[in-house]
């Protein structure tokens, strides 16, 4: 009886040990797998951004041109991006937006900080154009500038995923040579063109008032 029971015991034994084995080959081999395992969008860190950069013949007025959709953003419109130099070295940012579903404008206070700094004093002339916007707390997001214009007319930017890639342009309208270009640009990137929102812009119109101001942030 006893030889019987532990016969028993080994077979259930040997069975969860086989239904354990399953369960991990059908978890490495499911479609959550495939996804986590799926290659992510190159430019995700600071190394990726580009070298040589310049923020004094950065700052200034651009205009958001196009973007890859984020379905988790909600719809905006007239969207422009306005960069000062601080007395710090970080950038000072301006934000502002219409948004569709409001009815509404929108502006946004930020800075970028340079994240290869840790507080110090540096130059305005910094090598790489890799920076961190602060949101709350301890988090924030990337501002890494992927690609640039040798005369500064526009600029590709990305953050760690496809839908953080947008382009920025000293003109609220490129010719569409010049978009032809852009979308090749892009697609060296891995942003493929028809992934790409071209967006509807303000022509250099100033917005009269905006409904709500989010407040300056110092990283």
């Amino acid at each position: 009886p006893l030889g019987g029971l532990v016969r028993r015991g080994w077979r259930a034994l040997r069975g969860m040990v086989a239904l354990g084995t399953i369960a991990v080959a059908l978890a490495q081999y499911s479609p959550l797998s495939a996804m986590a395992t799926e290659a992510v969008f190159a430019p995700t860190t600071s190394a990726a951004a580009i070298k040589d950069f310049d923020c004094e013949r950065f700052v200034g007025l651009w205009y958001k041109i196009a973007k890859v959709q984020d379905p988790k953003e909600a719809p905006r419109t007239r969207d422009r991006m306005e960069f000062m130099l601080r007395y710090d070295g970080t950038i000072s940012l301006i934000n502002t937006y219409y948004s569709p579903q409001r009815n509404v404008w929108e502006r946004r206070h930020e800075a970028l900080e340079p994240v290869h700094r840790k507080g110090t004093n540096s130059s305005h002339k910094e090598s790489t154009a890799s920076f961190r916007i602060q949101r709350f707390g301890p988090f924030h997001t990337g501002f890494h500038i992927m690609a640039i214009d040798p005369q500064y007319q526009w600029a590709m930017v990305a953050d760690s995923t496809p839908n953080s890639f947008f382009i920025l342009a000293r003109s609220a309208n490129v010719s569409a040579a010049t978009r032809v270009q852009l979308e090749k640009q892009a697609a060296s990137l891995g942003i493929a063109a028809n992934k790409l929102t071209w967006l509807e812009t303000d022509n250099g119109a100033t917005p009269s008032t905006t409904s709500s101001e989010t407040p300056f942030s110092s990283p």
